[in-house]
């Protein structure tokens, strides 16, 4: 995929005023790690994206700048979907703190699809935590010791 170069020209058609979009308002507010989406990057892509942004401090703790990727929920289907395949859990699926699908174990499962009854309380959540996504299994109660299953298979 090629480098965007983005339009940050106030006032034009297609102005990108990154500083307020999510994935940078949060991670600078929060100081830690963020996951945003997924989403359709229409200023940008124009295709289906997460996005994950890490806060940049001085030795001093200043504030910096953002450390962002966007991925491609399709790229990211193609790495995740054989490890949920590979758990011992039905349906397992990556969510975020919504209960918004970012990858489905299981046909039915679309990226971006929100799921009815999700409980963040009992999920697993993925580190790091500020992250804010969540391993569940869609009709099935999740053991929270699947989490480090979960994270070896991935690192």
């Amino acid at each position: 995929m090629n480098r965007l170069i983005m339009d940050t020209t106030s006032g034009t058609d297609r102005f990108y005023d990154y500083q307020s979009m999510p994935w940078f308002a949060e991670a600078r507010q929060s100081r830690t790690p963020i996951l945003d989406g997924p989403y359709v990057d229409y200023l940008g892509y124009d295709q289906y994206i997460v996005t994950v942004s890490v806060p940049i401090e001085s030795d001093s703790g200043d504030f910096l700048g953002i450390f962002g990727v966007d991925i491609l929920v399709g790229e990211l289907e193609k790495v995740l979907v054989p490890l949920l395949h590979d758990l011992d859990l039905k349906d397992a699926t990556v969510v975020n703190e919504v209960g918004r699908v970012v990858v489905g174990g299981a046909p039915h499962l679309v990226s971006g699809e929100l799921l009815a009854g999700f409980d963040a309380r009992q999920a697993v959540a993925l580190s790091p935590d500020s992250l804010g996504i969540y391993l569940v299994g869609v009709d099935s109660q999740i053991e929270s010791d699947r989490s480090g299953r979960f994270d070896e298979l991935v690192s």
